[in-house]
């Protein structure tokens, strides 16, 4: 294995040869950027998706919203009664 000596810009092996490093541009260093970027919201979003679906929110009914539909009901059909509330979506 050889070993690498930093000269300004040039790295100089042990055999002696030199290779010169160049600095990547700067739209390779955007597209890399963004690309973990990318990466790293896909993996959070999965993860949310993921933690949502194993601790479901709980459904709970509002009780006012249950008072203010069995008003509602009871002065447009008087004598009737309110048994099941349901959200259509």
């Amino acid at each position: 294995m050889s070993r690498l000596h930093c000269n300004i810009g040039r790295f100089v092996s042990a055999q002696g040869k030199t290779a010169i490093v160049t600095e990547p541009s700067l739209l390779v260093v955007c597209a890399a950027a963004f690309a973990a970027v990318l990466v790293l919201l896909s993996v959070l979003a999965g993860l949310i998706r993921a933690l949502t679906a194993l601790f479901p929110a709980p459904e709970a009914s509002d009780t006012a919203l249950v008072a203010a539909i069995t008003s509602a009901v009871s002065r447009v059909h008087p004598g009737m009664a309110v048994t099941n509330i349901q959200e259509n979506r």
